[in-house]
């Protein structure tokens, strides 16, 4: 990505990471990096979009701000991180556990496949629990919408 000084600015085709600003956005529309609230969605909207994010992630960790928090499930836009984009990216991630779990009930046990789906299964819950304490951190009022979750 190519760095315009005057604007402080990286821009490539169609991606545009803002540093006055703190958010990157794809094809002007679609925010997927929110600095104020430390949260990048990996989702991968598209391939186009995917290559985005590799983009902007690769400055980031050169500026030495490689977000901490990581959406991947929720197609949302991050142009207003509000409650209603933890909400679907809360419900997109049990969804993924319920089918992994059903993977898990029908794979061999010991196999490597199996194995990796307990990884996945571990980090998927680890995330919902980070999930409800970043919601819980941005939104104290309106944590209590992220209730359950998956053990």
């Amino acid at each position: 990505m190519k760095f315009y000084p005057k604007l402080n600015k990286y821009k490539a085709s169609n991606v545009e990471l803002d540093l006055n600003s703190g958010s990157a956005w794809s094809y002007g529309w679609w925010k997927f990096y929110d600095e104020k609230t430390d949260i990048f969605n990996r989702c991968p909207y598209s391939p186009t979009t995917q290559r985005h994010q590799q983009k902007v992630l690769r400055v980031l960790r050169n500026l030495g701000k490689e977000p901490t928090f990581f959406f991947y499930f929720t197609r949302l836009s991050l142009s207003s991180v509000d409650i209603e984009v933890f909400i679907d990216e809360y419900r997109l991630t049990c969804l993924e556990i319920d089918g992994l779990e059903l993977d898990i009930k029908q794979g061999r046990d010991g196999s490597q496949a199996q194995k990796e789906r307990y990884t996945r299964h571990t980090f998927l819950n680890n995330h919902l629990l980070n999930l409800k304490l970043k919601c819980e951190k941005l939104f104290p009022t309106q944590a209590a919408y992220l209730v359950g979750g998956k053990q």
